[in-house]
């Protein structure tokens, strides 16, 4: 297993910009080789980067007309390149400035962050499926199908990146989310409203709260502390705990679990504030998905 997930490689001038991404990074889960933290006075500085290298799963390349022309950075690069196509090591441009790609990288997959205003949704790309290898797969279980609620969760979503696969209820999810389980190249983020929009007024609720429990604790179990553990989101109103009476028939301990879990409510009115909450679970979804990685063994 890899000591690192990712070794920076870049021109001294950026390194108030790598900084920043490394911490954006770190906040997602990501342990980070960065010269300035892992040098240490007296260290053998090309051993010390070679070992670097060795123990990282994979190499951001950050991309500017200043790192393809220094020899230190290119000397990182032949040897990122040299563990690449030996298959012990992601390479991944990471293109900062314009600058014309050498050869050996313009046939690999970048990740763009020439612009500023994306770069959030830009280190979410670095790591899925850069970094890791892997894509995060969004799947809505619900009740009331193509609902005004669900349609804003899923548009506001996309502004942020993140694409949601078309949903079913928890009974035919089962058909669609078995294949998905089993792919190494994917996790799962599982997203329910276990209530149906309550405590809106309707006669009719296709399946009960206790229902809806009872799979996510059999999703929880099948995948907990292995490599490929979901996540779960609930997507459910403010007061929906209170004034749903069906809470009263669960356990307890189920209702704890459950509050636990991370939560968007659906009755935040205003929609800049919902996608900085949003952001910010994605974020914090990105650390778990990360540690189930390191804990399992997949790093």
């Amino acid at each position: 297993m890899s000591q690192f997930d990712v070794f920076l490689s870049y021109k001294s001038q950026d390194h108030n910009w790598v900084e920043s991404l490394k911490e954006s990074l770190q906040l997602r889960g990501v342990r980070v080789w960065l010269d300035k933290d892992e040098i240490r006075p007296g260290d053998k500085f090309v051993r010390a980067l070679e070992n670097g290298l060795e123990t990282s799963r994979a190499v951001a390349l950050v991309v500017t007309p200043e790192s393809l022309s220094s020899g230190w950075v290119e000397d990182e690069y032949s040897r990122a390149v040299s563990l690449s196509n030996q298959g012990q090591l992601q390479l991944i441009p990471v293109l900062l400035r314009d600058a014309k790609l050498p050869g050996f990288l313009s046939n690999r997959q970048s990740v763009d962050f020439r612009d500023d205003s994306t770069f959030e949704q830009n280190v979410d790309r670095l790591v899925w499926a850069g970094i890791t290898g892997k894509r995060v797969i969004w799947y809505p279980v619900y009740g009331r199908y193509e609902s005004d609620r669900w349609k804003r969760l899923f548009s506001i979503a996309k502004q942020e990146g993140i694409e949601f696969q078309r949903g079913a209820d928890i009974h035919r999810s089962e058909w669609f989310l078995k294949p998905i389980i089993n792919d190494q190249s994917k996790r799962l983020v599982l997203v329910f409203d276990i209530f149906e929009e309550r405590p809106a007024e309707r006669d009719i609720w296709r399946n009960k709260v206790q229902d809806y429990v009872d799979t996510i604790i059999n999703y929880r179990n099948l995948t907990k502390d292995k490599p490929n553990e979901i996540v779960f989101l609930l997507y459910q109103q403010r007061n929906s705990w209170q004034r749903v009476k069906e809470v009263k028939e669960l356990e307890p301990q189920q209702v704890s679990r459950l509050k636990s879990y991370f939560t968007i409510h659906q009755d935040i009115p205003d929609d800049k504030e919902f996608a900085r909450q949003l952001r910010e679970i994605w974020i914090r979804i990105q650390r778990d998905l990360m540690v189930a990685e390191v804990r399992g063994g997949a790093g």
